[in-house]
């Protein structure tokens, strides 16, 4: 007879989230994008369901990916878009990523501990089953039904969620979408700048030689 399947105790998040007064008021269903956000967000399962139906999600109806994005971005978060092929050979041992090509719900609860590619502190949002269910995993622990099952991560819907760090206008360390992206505006400024300098000091140098005799006035030769 087979071994029994062994697999760690249900994270107290997702009973908490699961079993959460308003989850059960509004007999809810369908709800894996409500219990995503709550999750990644660190907030309360009736917070994340409110802004959700404000945002236009009905009741015990699946939520469309577009809106749990709204969702964390209005909770003080930025989604940084993860490839799982770059992931397995950033984060896995050699010997798996070699012979794996997914990254799945079952992924944190398999490698334990220091090795987890899953690390504390962190969050994901993983989109499974052609984007009909999205899961997230939070502090090394899935937090949906499907922890322990190998459902595969959506080879574009994989998501690290950072924490958009309050900032000023031009602040350098500022990761959120808008800052990165003028930030390499201004080093692509930056850089036709200094390559204009360079060929000024270029077109003065070759003046000085002109003048010390060192080398040709091509005006005066053509």
């Amino acid at each position: 007879m087979p071994r029994p399947k062994q697999t760690t105790p249900t994270p107290e998040m997702y009973v908490a989230l699961a079993e959460a007064p308003t989850r059960r008021s509004q007999n809810e269903t369908n709800d894996c994008g409500v219990i995503a956000v709550a999750a990644v967000c660190r907030v309360p399962y009736g917070v994340a369901w409110a802004k959700l139906n404000e945002l236009g999600r009905k009741s015990r109806k699946g939520t469309p990916t577009g809106m749990i994005f709204a969702a964390v971005r209005h909770f003080g978060f930025e989604l940084e878009q993860i490839f799982p092929k770059y992931f397995l050979q950033d984060r896995y041992p050699e010997w798996f990523s070699k012979t794996h090509q997914f990254v799945t719900t079952h992924h944190p609860e398999r490698f334990k501990g220091p090795g987890c590619p899953f690390r504390p502190g962190e969050a994901y949002l993983m989109l499974n089953r052609n984007g009909r269910h999205i899961t997230a995993i939070v502090d090394s622990q899935t937090i949906d039904w499907s922890k322990g099952r190998s459902i595969r991560a959506e080879a574009y819907g994989f998501y690290r969620v950072n924490r958009a760090v309050p900032h000023s206008e031009g602040d350098i360390g500022c990761m959120c979408t808008a800052c990165k992206k003028q930030r390499a505006a201004d080093e692509l400024v930056a850089l036709q700048a200094k390559a204009m300098r360079e060929k000024l000091e270029l077109q003065q140098y070759a003046a000085a030689l002109v003048n010390m005799g060192v080398m040709p006035d091509e005006d005066q030769q053509s």
